[in-house]
């Protein structure tokens, strides 16, 4: 009885090692076909190769002197309604005026220190053309130190009614 045990342990060794060696095998195998094919050079493996397209945001924020300026990327056809939320450090940013260049009623909502949500209304049907000036943020610091400015939740309305959320960033200033 002894003998068949050592027999059958024996064998699932061997039986174990050929598992292995085939493994090694295919691995090698396949690491080749990789390298040396097409397939291999079409296959990003590294961050380094990765091309990054980067699209802009719907709306982004430009700097000029002590002011601030939201920018669309994208046209807004018949555009009624915009609103926009803004997130900002209140201890040190204080917002002086908001403007726009639109005939748009401006309204101004801030009750929570740091998040402010302007409204523009009444925007008359008006096709917005990319790259225009939506708003403009004249701002005053109390210590001159970098601050983070973030756009959040901007979305508009059109003539017919439906809302369109858009896409937003931020920047530091």
């Amino acid at each position: 009885m002894k003998d068949i045990v050592k027999r059958y342990q024996h064998l699932q060794f061997l039986g174990n090692i050929g598992i292995i060696v085939t493994s090694l095998i295919l691995a090698i195998g396949i690491n080749f076909y990789v390298l040396d094919s097409g397939f291999g050079q079409n296959l990003k493996t590294n961050i380094l190769e990765e091309t990054n397209i980067q699209t802009p945001a719907d709306i982004t924020v430009e700097q000029g002197e002590n002011t601030l300026s939201i920018k669309n990327s994208q046209a807004m056809k018949q555009a009624t309604n915009f609103s926009i939320g803004i997130s900002y450090n209140p201890e040190n940013v204080r917002f002086i005026d908001i403007s726009t260049t639109t005939s748009a009623t401006i309204t101004k909502i801030e009750n929570t220190p740091g998040l402010m949500t302007i409204l523009l209304s009444n925007i008359g049907q008006t096709d917005i053309a990319s790259s225009s000036s939506l708003l403009s943020l004249q701002f005053e610091k109390q210590v001159a130190q970098s601050e983070n400015l973030n756009l959040i939740n901007a979305n508009f309305s059109d003539a017919s009614g439906a809302s369109y959320e858009l896409s937003t960033s931020g920047i530091t200033f």
